[in-house]
């Protein structure tokens, strides 16, 4: 796995409008029985071009496709305005490409088990909540340096490994939580003082190496006393 930097038709999405057909994308082969048909839209560039034709993609700033049957790779590079994306429980999608789109501000990818290539823009600026849940990534974090203005970070149920060092630059974390990873490696005096909660449960997966940190990460279980910057000795 690599996580990388790098109109008739109303589509609904996070509460707005996502896409606009206007009827001169994919049209499906004739012929094909409703079983034939879902196949050939559960092909991503094919679901892509019947509802968000090429030349409509840089007006779309918010894009849901959940629960779409979508296979193997989402390429979503030239939704140049995406700000929010939704395309989680697409349990088949192995690969998603959002390289072009530095205007991302939220992105859900939920329950997208054989996920195991995601390709991030080289600027992460604008995203302020990130929630990576229950897919096949595998990688340190060290792509998410410069997410500066992220507020929610997820990361529960996925394979991610290495040192939690890689979020210090994030001034603005209130919230992260890294249940059943494999990170490792952490440094107390590291971590974001604005984090508000910290989540580290291993009930899920007792195995798994976010385990050899968990007492450290006991320290700091209340999360940071935004007055004095030292961890919280209890909820209060």
């Amino acid at each position: 796995m690599q996580v990388k930097e790098g109109a008739s038709h109303i589509h609904k999405g996070f509460g707005g409008t996502g896409g606009l057909s206007s009827g001169k994308g994919h049209q499906p082969s004739p012929g094909l029985n409703s079983k034939q048909l879902r196949v050939e839209f559960n092909i991503p560039k094919n679901y892509l071009d019947c509802f968000y034709p090429p030349e409509k993609r840089a007006e779309i700033t918010k894009l849901s496709i959940v629960s779409k049957n979508l296979t193997g790779e989402l390429d979503l590079s030239d939704f140049v305005n995406l700000e929010k994306l939704n395309c989680s429980y697409n349990y088949e999608l192995s690969s998603l490409n959002l390289s072009n789109c530095l205007r991302l501000k939220k992105i859900e990818c939920i329950h997208n088990s054989q996920l195991t290539n995601l390709t991030f823009p080289i600027n992460l600026t604008n995203l302020k909540k990130l929630r990576l849940i229950y897919s096949s990534l595998e990688q340190n974090l060290s792509f998410l340096t410069g997410a500066v203005n992220l507020k929610e970070l997820d990361l529960r149920d996925n394979k991610f490994t290495g040192s939690l060092d890689y979020l210090s630059n994030l001034k603005k974390l209130e919230y992260l939580d890294i249940s059943s990873t494999d990170i490792n490696e952490v440094n107390i005096d590291k971590l974001p003082k604005s984090l508000k909660c910290i989540a580290y449960s291993t009930t899920k997966s007792p195995h798994c190496q976010l385990t050899s940190i968990t007492l450290q990460l006991e320290k700091c279980k209340y999360a940071f006393c935004q007055k004095c910057q030292q961890p919280n000795t209890s909820e209060d």
